[in-house]
């Protein structure tokens, strides 16, 4: 994968991934500080994960996840750099690697953010051009 600074190293192994630390910087995110071990997950086992690791001593300092039909649609969600690590290059990194992924070339990708529209713009992402074609159900007193 690359593009990825020499110090840091990405997998897509998911016997790689630290469940604990990811469930760490899930607890400091505006959009899941609540959720779920349990969902977390297997919000994990049905998505193709990407993990960001500190060579040196292989610890998880990033993690992404996309929800996906590998084919047409891909979510991204849940795109995280530990604290202390950001601004290294390393979450630009991993969004590169799951926009670049063999055999997803003509796959749709979405998010959702309330503060990092500038840092997705530089993937290529930008606001739905027809907002009122997309619907959404969600569970009761989800705010998004």
């Amino acid at each position: 994968m690359n593009d990825v600074p020499s110090e840091f190293e990405l997998s897509t192994d998911k016997t790689r991934l630290d469940l604990d630390r990811i469930e760490a910087m899930i607890r400091t995110t505006y959009w899941a500080a609540d959720r779920p071990r349990p969902v977390i997950e297997l919000s994990i086992e049905h998505s193709l994960c990407i993990g960001a690791y500190r060579k040196a001593q292989s610890v998880q300092v990033g993690f992404a996840r996309l929800v996906t039909d590998h084919m047409s649609f891909a979510w991204v969600s849940d795109v995280m750099v530990a604290e202390g690590w950001r601004g290294k290059g390393i979450g630009k990194a991993m969004i590169q690697a799951l926009v670049s992924l063999p055999g997803f070339e003509g796959v749709r990708f979405v998010l959702s953010t309330r503060d990092a529209h500038r840092f997705y713009e530089q993937f290529g992402f930008s606001p739905l051009p027809t907002p009122r074609q997309w619907l959404i159900l969600a569970p009761a007193g989800d705010t998004l």
